[in-house]
């Protein structure tokens, strides 16, 4: 059979820099000097690089030219790189880590081409593929040259094609003698021989992907190799390796590494089709390259090796993203896949990092930070429920489906690892380690580690670290006061204008219009009362309450529905009218005095005097004992139109509040004026707005220049529901009030007390109380409800009591009635609550004998 070579140059030109080297499947097309030998029997696979190769190196700084009767040894053996290791112990990678690399060797261009000479006249041909030229002429004779006969293709002059005619006369002559070694491809200048040549011949000559020649062979910066330099790409040969192409993106790895010169050594095959089919790979002396899409890195030694017993590109790593890389200390090395990594260092050896595991090694600084090299591979933990990785300085866990993966480290992975690991009672973490009190804690599945905590910190104690969900984001529904009875968001005594009965039972006067006001009273409205609007001002709960207002510890809102009318006195009828949606609300802050309040004005219908009428607001803020500075702009004068809507918003602060000092602010608001439309005359009039809300509390009095707002009509509830953080603490409390020790969210109430009363209630309870057994029983810490810090708290005359679990032998079990309790429960759940106490004083702004509840669900007393 024939070779497939039925483009023409031109084409072949273009489309075979897209092609890649299978050598490894093919076999060799030996040309004789002037006549094509046996061809392949196979054709070339098509290539997968698809990107233009390249440029070439740069100028040789020892340009010798082979002679053509000296050419390389003409061996096309390929030497096999040796089989990887599957081992896992401490191995040499690639090479010993040299320093910073020498510039790359010098890869000399081939020189410039003569001058081109006048074209032919006469038409030429276009040949379909590349042949020797037939009886080519010893000297150029003008006119019979195949020049002056077929089209010469791109990139080279006449002067190059006669060149090279005379050039293949000449090795007609000198191919009777023996082993001549050299051939000319013409139009190509140049010589191409021995193994270099036979390589080149396998692969098509011309015809194949490299095209033609653009170097004389050259002997390479090492004394050694030789290369010849083609269109898309040179073929290198050496003794051990032989001749091999190194193209494309594997050219440019190759070069990243300085060529021969560097640890990669000379090619030992062509380019391969891996097992998977998608992507490539050349072996080298000293390492591999892979490619696939479009990207090219080098991988060997203990690294290679650890990868090929992964599954090589078929594991779970899949292939190379970068070059094996210098770590960042001892000496160590890496090589990033697209699923993990694979490091090496001498005291380690070669480890695997998969995935999240290895992004969040990345994050704790790699080898470099505080978890050093990985030390054993990432794996299956001996439960089978996750997966784990083993580094110099701590752990990586996660357990599948759940959080992280979370680092275990120091005192606290001892601890847990003292508990029986993940297999044990505390199972997996839940979270990193964070700062609690003057310690460390993490939290894990059942229960919290923690290290160096020390004494439980006064409760009255600012907080730190994160406010907790439970308590800053989420927190349970206040309850309101009963001594405060809630309020209709409008009353008529604090309107400041004339009901519509007063109007029309004033003397006649005909001259004079008066405002009035209707509001919704007999069950018909209020089952009229608006729906909630997607673009509401308010929440969905300030629209279930209407038209009473909804009020928590740090927010406060009202609906309501309001009726202007104009009425000539005396007239039982009203000239016009505007039906207004109000929405209101308050928002306070706990460590700033200043608020927000958001109006939002819905036009439900207006008729008569009223029609096209316009509506402006000025906002309101009174402090008692204090002035209210406003920061906002009052709503200009609107025209109103049924639907449409009028929305604004301002804030507001009370003057420098000292610390120590408790105020209220008891009005906010704004007046409403009414101007007539043009057609009529009647005069302006204004209506004061209030929002009859609770009245505010501002206060200085929980740590210096740092005041905030709340409301006091409503008390706080503390909930504790996270079972990872507070199950046995949860569990405790709700046995206690079980019990009928106070302060059950819808019972009595717990209220603050003082530092003084904290200290005493905990030696009451803990401390100085002979019945608690010395020492601590391991992992756990003394917790006594109600809390130390209310006034409630464990009063030297307070009926006591434990539980089952609770690891108290001389403490009752049993009493009922009012009183405290004392149990030994996880030390992370007892502190951490601990931290949400003061976390729960400082939000809702909880001052001396302020009522606030306590709520626990999802716990457990301690296992017995």
């Amino acid at each position: 059979m024939t070779p497939n070579l039925s483009r023409s140059w031109r084409e072949q030109r273009l489309g075979a820099r897209v092609l890649a080297l299978t050598g490894a499947v093919l076999s060799t097309l030996a040309l004789t000097v002037t006549v094509a030998a046996e061809p392949p029997t196979t054709t070339p696979p098509t290539p997968s690089i698809t990107t233009t190769p390249p440029a070439p190196a740069p100028a040789d700084t020892d340009d010798t030219e082979t002679d053509d009767d000296d050419p390389p040894a003409e061996s096309t053996t390929t030497t096999a790189t040796p089989a990887p290791s599957t081992t896992d112990p401490v191995v040499e990678p690639s090479r010993t880590p040299a320093p910073e690399p020498a510039p790359n060797p010098v890869h000399p261009e081939p020189n410039p081409a003569p001058a081109p000479s006048a074209p032919s006249e006469t038409p030429k041909a276009k040949p379909d593929e590349w042949k020797p030229t037939e009886n080519p002429n010893a000297t150029i004779v003008p006119g019979k040259m195949r020049s002056d006969r077929e089209e010469i293709p791109e990139g080279f002059t006449k002067a190059d094609a006669d060149k090279a005619e005379t050039m293949e006369a000449a090795l007609n002559t000198r191919s009777l003698r023996v082993a001549p070694g050299c051939q000319v491809y013409w139009p190509a200048p140049y010589e191409v021989c021995g193994a270099i040549r036979d390589k080149y011949n396998s692969l098509g000559g011309p015809n194949g992907f490299l095209l033609h020649p653009k170097t004389n062979e050259l002997t390479n910066p090492d004394g050694r190799g030789k290369r010849t330099e083609f269109v898309n790409g040179p073929i290198y040969w050496s003794a051990p390796g032989g001749a091999h192409p190194v193209v494309n993106h594997f050219l440019a790895a190759w070069a990243r590494h300085r060529y021969e010169a560097g640890y990669i050594g000379y090619p030992t095959t062509d380019e391969i089709v891996n097992p998977d089919g998608i992507g490539r790979r050349q072996e080298f002396q000293g390492a591999a390259i892979y490619w696939r899409l479009n990207e090219a890195y080098s991988i060997g030694g203990a690294i290679r090796d650890k990868w090929n017993s992964a599954g090589a590109e078929r594991g779970p790593l899949g292939y190379p993203n970068t070059d094996e890389l210098p770590a960042k200390k001892n000496d160590g090395r890496y090589n990033n896949f697209e699923n993990g990594t694979i490091t090496w260092s001498g005291p380690t050896g070669t480890r695997l990092v998969f995935g999240a595991f290895r992004d969040r090694w990345a994050k704790a600084g790699r080898e470099d930070g505080e978890l050093g090299y990985p030390t054993r591979d990432e794996d299956v933990t001996p439960n089978k429920l996750g997966h784990y990785a083993l580094f110099e300085g701590g752990s990586i866990y996660q357990k599948d489906g759940g959080p992280g993966p979370f680092v275990v480290k120091g005192a606290i992975r001892d601890d847990w690892g003292s508990f029986g690991w993940e297999g044990g009672r505390f199972g997996f973490p839940t979270s990193e380690e964070y700062d609690l009190d003057k310690g460390k804690a993490q939290d894990y599945e059942g229960g919290i580690l923690v290290w160096n905590i020390g004494e439980q910190p006064s409760d009255f104690d600012p907080p730190t670290g994160k406010c907790p969900d439970s308590v800053c984001v989420n927190p349970p529904a206040g309850i309101r006061s009963g001594e405060a009875e809630p309020r209709l968001a409008v009353q008529p005594e604090e309107r400041g204008v004339p009901t519509c009965a007063e109007v029309r039972a004033m003397p006649a006067d005909p001259g004079r219009e008066l405002l009035c006001v209707e509001i919704p009273s007999d069950e018909r409205q209020l089952r009229d009362r608006p729906t909630y609007p997607k673009d509401s001002a308010v929440q969905q709960v300030c629209y279930d309450k209407q038209p009473l207002p909804h009020t928590e510890r740090l927010y406060s809102c009202f609906v309501t529905r309001v009726t202007y009318l104009i009425n000539a006195p005396g007239d039982p009828k009203p000239n016009g009218g505007v039906a207004l949606t109000f929405e209101m609300e308050s928002r306070t802050q706990w460590n700033t005095k200043e608020f927000t309040l958001r109006n939002h004005l819905i036009v439900e219908d207006t008729w008569g005097t009223m029609k096209y009428a316009k509506v402006k607001a000025t906002p309101i803020c009174h402090a008692i004992g204090k002035g209210c500075d406003i920061k906002g702009k009052k709503m200009d004068l609107s025209e109103m139109e049924p639907g449409k809507r009028f929305f604004f918003e301002y804030k507001a602060e009370p003057d420098k509040i000292e610390q120590g000092d408790i105020l209220a602010v008891d009005q906010l608001g704004a007046d409403f004026s009414f101007a007539p439309s043009p057609s009529y005359t009647w005069k302006e009039v204004v209506h004061t707005q209030k929002a009859l809300l609770s009245t505010m509390r501002c206060d200085n009095d929980m740590s210096a220049n740092k005041p905030g707002c709340i409301y006091p009509e409503i008390a706080p509830v503390l909930s504790y529901s996270n079972p990872a953080k507070n199950a046995e603490l949860a569990g405790h409390i709700a046995a206690a009030q079980n019990s009928g020790v106070v302060g059950r969210p819808g019972g009595v109430p717990l209220h603050k007390g003082t530092k003084e009363l904290e200290t005493e209630h905990r030696d009451n309870a803990c401390k100085k109380n002979p019945r608690v057994p010395a020492p601590v029983p391991r992992g756990t810490s003394c917790d006594e409800y109600p809390f130390a810090s209310s006034a409630e708290g464990a009063k030297a005359d307070g009926r006591e009591r434990t539980f089952n679990g609770c690891q108290l032998p001389d403490v009752a079990i049993g009493p009922t009635g009012p009183g405290y309790s004392i149990c030994f429960i996880n030390a992370g759940h007892n502190s951490s609550g601990g931290a949400d106490v003061r976390w729960f004083y400082h939000w809702n702004r909880v001052l001396k004998d302020d009522r606030f509840f306590v709520e626990a669900l999802n716990g457990h007393l301690p296992a017995p």
